[in-house]
């Protein structure tokens, strides 16, 4: 307490980050084990999803104060840009236990993310890698119109909305992506779904490829 650590029951946010990371990519049997044996501090399966679930409720607080923010124009962003990218699709995962008693077999998280730019980085073998400057994402499976919401407050959190003046947001063309359109947003297609709709429309092979 006097450190100011923030914590989870005894668990400190290093703990606790180290906690989630692990369950997103193994049980939380395995999760267990695995923290257990690299910090010395012995947690059971219970124990990682216990934290995991503080994690997501205050995650989810935080999400709805940046939201509430963000519609009273009271967004705490400090980043500078005139161009925000955005970029939205959904993804259907399967489900399990009493979560596909009461969805079905699956349901779609939907995720977004923005940046303002793009940043090459040359590694020493020469390799050229890409990298979002300034990139946030949220994730949820939330209505069409909560997510909006929520992804509104993340972007005020992170930058001065009221500098933006074009916001470019890429999608698959799904109703629940167009509708995040604001008054300076224009929507493209990623490449597969253009070149999808150019088919569509266009039979002449020939004319495809010059389109």
């Amino acid at each position: 307490e006097l450190l100011k650590i923030a914590k989870i029951g005894a668990f400190s946010a290093g703990m606790c980050k180290l906690i989630a990371s692990s369950v997103c990519e193994s049980t939380y049997r395995a999760t267990s084990r695995q923290v257990s044996d690299l910090s010395g501090q012995p947690i059971s399966a219970q124990g990682a999803w216990n934290v995991v679930q503080e994690m997501g409720r205050r995650e989810q607080k935080r999400a709805e104060q940046n939201a509430k923010l963000a519609k009273e124009s009271q967004g705490a962003g400090t980043i500078e840009t005139e161009l925000l990218y955005e970029e939205a699709d959904g993804i259907w995962l399967k489900l399990q236990g009493e979560s596909r008693k009461k969805h079905g077999p699956s349901k779609e998280m939907k995720v977004g993310i923005a940046y303002d730019g793009v940043i090459w980085q040359v590694s020493k073998k020469g390799k050229k890698r890409r990298i979002l400057n300034n990139k946030i994402a949220h994730a949820g499976f939330e209505t069409a119109k909560t997510f909006r919401a929520k992804k509104e407050g993340l972007i005020a959190s992170r930058f001065k909305v009221k500098g933006i003046k074009l916001r470019v947001l890429n999608g698959d063309g799904a109703s629940w992506i167009q509708k995040q359109k604001r008054k300076n947003t224009i929507t493209v297609l990623d490449e597969f779904h253009r070149n999808k709709k150019i088919k569509e429309c266009i039979r002449d092979p020939e004319k495809e490829k010059t389109t």
